[in-house]
């Protein structure tokens, strides 16, 4: 697991497109995106997320959007990763989220996250010490 450093940005985790476990956890959000659009109606749920892949020449780039929206069958939210490759999206932009592109989901309900499936593979890939730093930066509790 490759790791880019960006500064104050959050760090970057290069991995291989035909990584498994990772390729799991992304047909699981896909699996159970209908847990998301139901937990949209709640109010007591919050910090709705959807993680979108975008494709850069050969490769993909997977970055959040918060501030999720769902409109009829349309998904919209705004880019809360600054994009690492050179792509037409910026920090804060209102993008359309098309429902093939979704690469992962999460909602926290009184501070526990749901969803996270990538993270969840993410964090579990990480030293000690990585984990400690990454929790307390992610505030929510992940079981």
């Amino acid at each position: 697991m490759d790791k880019i450093k960006r500064g104050d940005e959050p760090v970057i985790y290069s991995l291989s497109e035909d990584d498994k476990e990772l390729n799991s956890a992304v047909e699981l959000a896909n699996q159970t995106l209908e847990d998301f659009d139901k937990a949209l109606q709640f109010s007591e749920n919050d910090n709705f997320a959807l993680k979108i892949r975008y494709d850069v020449n050969d490769k993909s780039e997977h970055i959040w959007a918060v501030n999720i929206e769902k409109i009829e069958d349309d998904y919209f939210g705004n880019i809360d990763n600054l994009p690492n490759s050179i792509i037409k999206i910026k920090l804060n932009d209102k993008v359309r989220i098309e429902k093939e592109k979704i690469s992962d989901w999460m909602f926290s309900n009184n501070g526990k996250l749901f969803g996270g499936f990538t993270i969840r593979v993410l964090r579990n890939r990480m030293s000690e010490i990585e984990r400690e730093k990454f929790d307390k930066e992610f505030i929510l509790s992940i079981d």
